[in-house]
C-alpha cells in the first residue's frame, strides 16, 4: 500500500509580508511549510513504517553539509537582511523566530551579534535519504544560551528549506528528536492514523458480527 498526502497550497502566497503568521493559526507550521507549493505527493508506507532506514552514507555526509548550509545563512544574515539566499528550497521557505513567521527578504537574527559559537546538538537524516533536520544551540562567550536553531533541508541544497530559532524560556519549544520522512512527527502521524483505521475496520467488524448474531 502506499500512502498519499494531499498537500497544503503554498505557504509562500498565504503569509502577508506585513503581518506575520501566529503558530496557533496553523495546527502543524513545519508540515504546511514543506507541503507548500506542491499539489500532491506520494510516499511509500515503506517510509513510515521503518522498513526505510537512513543509510550509514547519507548520514556520514551529514555533518559537511549542514554546516555548509549553515555557514552560508550566518554570513548573508551578518551582511543584511535579505535571506532568500539562504532559506528557500523544495517549495519550502520559512523562517520563523518563537513559532512566528517572518518574510526571508527581511530578517533580523537576533542571535547572531550575541553568538561566540555553536554547538551542534544533532543530525537526523529522514527515512529514505531525502532531507536533514539539523540542531544547533547559540553560546554567548560566557557559555550562557543565546537560543536555539532548529533547521531542515534536503540533502542536495545549499540552504535551508525552514530555519526556526527559539529563545531561552520561549513557550514555543522545537520538535523532539524522532524518524521522519518528509517533516517532523509525521511518522508518528502517520502510525497513529493507521492505528485509527485499525481501530475504526475492527469496531465495524465487531458490528457486523454482532448484527449476524441477532
Amino acid at each position: 500500500m502506499r500512502t498519499r498526502l494531499i498537500l497544503a497550497g503554498s505557504l509562500l502566497a498565504a503569509t502577508p509580508a506585513a503581518a506575520p503568521a501566529q503558530s496557533s493559526m496553523i495546527p502543524d507550521l513545519i508540515a504546511q511549510t514543506i507541503m507548500a507549493g506542491r499539489s500532491s505527493q506520494i510516499w511509500s508506507d515503506k517510509c513510515f513504517d521503518g522498513r526505510w532506514q537512513a543509510s550509514a552514507e547519507h548520514l556520514a555526509k551529514g555533518p559537511e553539509r549542514v554546516e555548509a548550509v549553515m555557514a552560508n545563512y550566518r554570513a548573508l544574515a551578518a551582511a543584511g537582511t535579505d535571506l532568500r539566499g539562504a532559506i528557500g528550497s523544495e517549495g519550502a521557505r520559512d523562517w520563523r523566530l518563537d513559532g512566528v513567521s517572518h518574510p526571508v527578504k527581511d530578517v533580523h537574527d537576533p542571535f547572531l551579534a550575541r553568538t561566540a559559537r555553536l554547538e551542534r546538538l544533532f543530525i537526523r537524516s529522514s527515512n529514505g535519504n531525502r532531507y536533514y533536520r539539523v540542531q544547533w544551540r547559540a553560546l554567548a562567550a560566557d557559555g550562557s544560551e543565546v537560543g536555539i536553531y532548529d533547521g531542515l533541508l534536503w540533502g542536495l541544497s545549499p540552504k535551508f528549506m525552514t530555519l526556526s530559532l527559539y529563545t531561552p524560556g520561549s513557550k514555543e519549544r522545537p520538535p523532539e528528536n524522532v524518524p521522519f520522512c518528509q517533516f517532523p512527527k509525521d511518522v508518528a502521524q502517520w502510525q497513529q492514523a493507521r492505528a485509527d483505521r485499525d481501530a475504526q475496520k475492527a469496531q465495524r467488524a465487531a458490528e457486523a458480527a454482532a448484527r449476524r448474531a441477532r
